[in-house]
Order: structure tokens, then C-alpha cells, then sequence
């Protein structure tokens, strides 16, 4: 049932984690990348590498890249995904770019014979290998069984939440929620450190308490992703605490909507993390 073959275009650290659990659930995974060790990387997990986006063409590719603009190039550019791709072939966007950008992109997809449906995630890399992502759907018509499928391989739930725009909607007030907890719980130890309490029997109380959250429990993951992306040259401003955070002042401004919290915490971010 599982034969199904799906692209993924773009395997960092979330990419690959994608491919790889694709192809252990039994896919036929080919993948695409601009750098050369990443691709090798996974080839060694049985995926096979293309040399480019267009040369991938299966009915079903998840695109796991880090802004709009390389999320136009690998799908609209002059070797991008619409350049060989069927018509009607399916683009799974996991990458976070705003609901604005989405639905554009969207509609030059259309033009071209490709069918968007905005599918950005959350839970990192070690989730996306055990297929507990959370999913954040947004399409304008019912999800094709062969997305379906590629979906309930990645994550626990594929639920539509509206049209295309709506997942990239969820993915913003996602990260706006993750990065202010990560702040708050950083400054809190920071008190705790300065008054000689050991980290790990603070976090042990918090994770008792009312204060307790996904970052008290999961202390140390963005150090982990952290030194990923050094190790991978992954530059400040596209690692996903500054440029996700960025993206969601934007949508904010332009809903007019005040957002303090979330101002001071990107602040906080470009000047310290």
C-alpha cells in the first residue's frame, strides 16, 4: 500500500528526518538538494538523490526549505519542480513562509499545473522520525489519498484546518507560543541559577507545577538544533526562532494587531540567542 513514490526537496535537519521516516514506513523516496553532503547523507538510508528539483516527478513532494524565495526557486525556477513535474502533481509546503506568501505562491502553482496545500509542522527533527509531527493543513480542496497517506506517515493528525493559508495561520501562533515560553523559561532559570538552585531540580519543579510547558520538559532542545545548524552553516537569520518570529510581526502588522509580547521577544532573540 505503501509504494508510493514521494519527493522531498530540501533535506537539513527537518528534511531528512522526513525522507528517512518516509522511507523506513516502505515510500520510494528521491530527494533534492542544493548541498551535496546532505544528499549524501541521506542516500545512505537507501533515498536516492536527484540532482535537482525538476528532476523529481513522483505525484506527491514535500517541500522542506527555509523561506519564499526558496520556496519559488525550487518550484518555479527555471530547474524547479514545474519545469518537468505532471500536471496535477501535489506540493506538500512544510516550510514556514506566512499565510500572504502561501496563498501567492499557491496561485503562480496553479498556473503552472501544481497543487499547493500549505502543510507546515512542528516538533522537530526525532518527531519527524517517529511520525509525531504536528500537522498544520491548509488546502483548498479535500487532501488526494496520496497525500493523505504522506501525511499520516509524518504526523499524528492530517486535519484540514481551511484553505490554503490557514496552516501557515496555526504554524505563526505556534511559534509565537514556543519561542515566548523558551524566553520566559530562560529568564526563570536564570533567577533560579542566581540563587545557587541547580537547573535540573528547578526544571523537575516546574514540569510539577503550574508551570509547566513543552519547553520545561523538553530543556536542551534548541541547544541540540542550535548546534545543528552551525555545524550545517545554517545562517542566524534564517533559524527559525529569528526568521519565524520576523514572519509573524509581519502577519501581525498587517492584521493590526498589537502583539508586545511577541515584539519583545524577538528582540530579545536578535540581540541574545
Amino acid at each position: 500500500m505503501n509504494a508510493t513514490r514521494v519527493g522531498v526537496i530540501g533535506v537539513g535537519n527537518l528534511g531528512a528526518a522526513m525522507a528517512r521516516r518516509l522511507a523506513t514506513s516502505g515510500f520510494e523516496v528521491l530527494v533534492s538538494d542544493v548541498n551535496k553532503q546532505a544528499l549524501d547523507a541521506v542516500a545512505t538510508h537507501g533515498i536516492q538523490p536527484l540532482e535537482s528539483a525538476g528532476a523529481i516527478t513522483p505525484p506527491v513532494v514535500c517541500v522542506v526549505v527555509s523561506d519564499a524565495d526558496q520556496v519559488r526557486s525550487v518550484l518555479l525556477g527555471p530547474t524547479g519542480l514545474a519545469s518537468r513535474a505532471a500536471p496535477g502533481t501535489a506540493v506538500l509546503l512544510h516550510s514556514t513562509i506566512g499565510p500572504a506568501a502561501v496563498r501567492e505562491i499557491a496561485q503562480e502553482c496553479a498556473v503552472r499545473g501544481l497543487v499547493l496545500v500549505d502543510a507546515p509542522v512542528s516538533g522537530g527533527a526525532d518527531a519527524a522520525l517517529e511520525g509525531r509531527l504536528a500537522l498544520m493543513i491548509g488546502s483548498d480542496d479535500e487532501l488526494s489519498s496520496d497525500c493523505a497517506a504522506v501525511l499520516r506517515c509524518l504526523g499524528n493528525e492530517a486535519e484540514r484546518l481551511g484553505p490554503v493559508g490557514a496552516g501557515q495561520a496555526v504554524k505563526v501562533a505556534n511559534q509565537i507560543l514556543t519561542f515566548s515560553s523558551q524566553a520566559a523559561l530562560l529568564e526563570a532559570l536564570s533567577v533560579t541559577a542566581a540563587l545557587g538552585v541547580e537547573r535540573q531540580q528547578a526544571l523537575r519543579v516546574f514540569e510539577r507545577g503550574l508551570a509547566d510547558s513543552w519547553a520545561v520538559r523538553n530543556w536542551g532542545f534548541f541547544d541540540a538544533l542550535s548546534s545543528e545548524y552551525d555545524r550545517a552553516g545554517v545562517p542566524a537569520d534564517q533559524r527559525p526562532w529569528n526568521k519565524d518570529l520576523r514572519i509573524a510581526l509581519d502577519v501581525c502588522r498587517d492584521l493590526g494587531l498589537k502583539v508586545p509580547v511577541t515584539s519583545t521577544v524577538h528582540t530579545v532573540v536578535e540581540s541574545d540567542w
